[in-house]
């Protein structure tokens, strides 16, 4: 199949509510060599001694028990979805520098995959296959993978929630599943990193001008179901941060 032929498909996808393309088994064989080489490329690094931040981050938080990450929010050191994750890589494997960064490294070569298949959502194979090599040979790819820190989850929360955007928008009638699905994933993102908030309000922007016309049109029914989409993704962020929402503003407050 040519990148022409593909191209034209996704486009002509999009405009008829399609919006899963075809994955060929060359697909697969491409990510998972880059996911191999960037892992090989990572792991040298793997068990460097900690840095500064990653140091507070394990003694102010990775050792407290989880109900405790959830309900205390002592500093911008918890990013919280994470600090679970490492938590449960440190009960498993020990306390380790390589232990508290295997999260981090997990989630930045799931993101080449995701990453892989937004840019078929959207564009051709030729696209995908830049960009996936661009960023997992990245340096800063390599940098954050082996930071014991949240920014490879919410990189790869934003990539999911996008493609996940994109079905939601151009489904026929999106699923209750999809929907939550969704909500889900941007909930996890911002959970991980207040930043990931930014990744619902852009696709409220978008959702915006993409429902202009059938709402003029009369058609209400498919753009509610989207911004329930975006309800929900709100409502779980408020719902995951309410343990720790009236220390979060105060620490907000006081660093203004």
């Amino acid at each position: 199949m040519s990148d022409n032929t593909t191209s034209a498909e996704h486009s002509k996808g999009l405009s008829v509510l399609e919006p899963a393309p075809r994955l060929l088994r060359g697909d697969y064989l491409f990510v998972l060599a880059v996911m191999m080489l960037a892992t090989a490329a990572c792991l040298p690094g793997l068990n460097e001694h900690l840095w500064f931040d990653e140091a507070l981050t394990v003694v102010y938080t990775l050792r407290d028990a989880p109900w405790e990450i959830i309900t205390v929010f002592e500093g911008i050191n918890n990013h919280i979805f994470y600090s679970l994750s490492a938590n449960f890589s440190i009960s498993l494997f020990g306390e380790s520098a390589w232990s508290v960064r295997l999260p981090a490294l997990l989630f930045a070569i799931l993101s080449l995959p995701a990453l892989y298949y937004f840019c078929l959502q959207l564009g051709d194979r030729k696209a995908a296959v830049l960009a996936t090599v661009f960023l997992g040979f990245n340096y800063y790819f390599a940098w954050y993978a082996l930071d014991a820190r949240g920014y490879t989850g919410v990189m790869l929360a934003t990539t999911l929630a996008s493609v996940l955007f994109v079905k939601v928008i151009s489904a026929r009638r999106a699923s209750l599943g999809l929907l939550l699905a969704y909500a889900l994933v941007v909930a996890l993102g911002a959970w991980t990193h207040l930043t990931g908030v930014v990744v619902a309000l852009a696709h409220g922007v978008l959702w915006v001008f993409i429902s202009l016309r059938p709402l003029m049109k009369g058609e209400w029914l498919r753009p509610l179901r989207q911004f329930a989409a975006l309800l929900g993704a709100a409502a779980m962020t408020l719902l995951l941060y309410s343990p720790v929402l009236a220390s979060l503003v105060e620490h907000i407050h006081w660093r203004r």
